[in-house]
């Protein structure tokens, strides 16, 4: 019997046009499009977050800065540390249902995503695109990942590597972004193992 997620469009719709909003900042104002992406990528639910002690991860490295802003937490790299913007945001997911039974049974899938996405892309006229979502699965959580990039006002394109963590109806949302000049792809792929989170 199929497992039902109430709320899933609009934690589909949230999380894209979240992501819209990057084609229309200027990427040198990382903190604001943090505390921004942080709020659009939020569906209405009961109850949010992972347990204490779910993550593990090594960051922030040496030289980054913290800040949290109520249960957000946001890891910037300053100007003098990294030669373009980089930053990671973690916000607790909103969710409503037990999300992670419905992906492990393929209800929620990653072309689901996609599908999703491609309207968007299609939508911005190609200021917004996805690579294809990736379901990841380990014994204590699942969840998807993908890169998106998105093109600002001034033509630059910004590189944001995303994860979403579920445990039952809990959830984290990491996304990591970054300005790349060469191999975008590369350094997309390659984000999870430089930053381990929940890798």
């Amino acid at each position: 019997m199929a497992t039902k997620i109430p709320g899933l469009q609009s934690w589909i719709l949230d999380r894209c046009f979240g992501v819209m909003l990057f084609s229309t900042i200027d990427t040198r104002r990382m903190k604001i499009l943090a505390v921004t992406m942080a709020a659009l990528f939020l569906a209405a639910c009961q109850t949010t977050g992972l347990k204490p002690g779910a993550i593990d991860t090594s960051f922030p490295p040496s030289g980054w800065v913290t800040e949290r802003k109520g249960n957000k937490t946001f890891y910037l790299c300053p100007k003098t540390k990294c030669k373009t913007p980089q930053g990671v945001a973690i916000v607790p997911l909103k969710i409503r249902g037990d999300a992670e039974t419905a992906i492990r049974r393929n209800v929620l899938t990653a072309e689901l995503f996609d599908a999703a996405y491609n309207f968007l892309e299609v939508a911005s006229k190609r200021a917004v695109s996805s690579s294809a979502h990736r379901k990841i699965r380990t014994r204590t959580y699942t969840g998807f990942e993908a890169c998106n990039d998105v093109q600002d006002r001034n033509g630059r394109r910004l590189y944001v590597a995303i994860r979403d963590i579920v445990q039952k109806d809990r959830g984290v949302f990491v996304a990591s972004f970054f300005v790349q000049q060469r191999s975008p792809s590369a350094t997309c792929a390659a984000t999870w193992r430089k930053r381990p989170f929940a890798a």
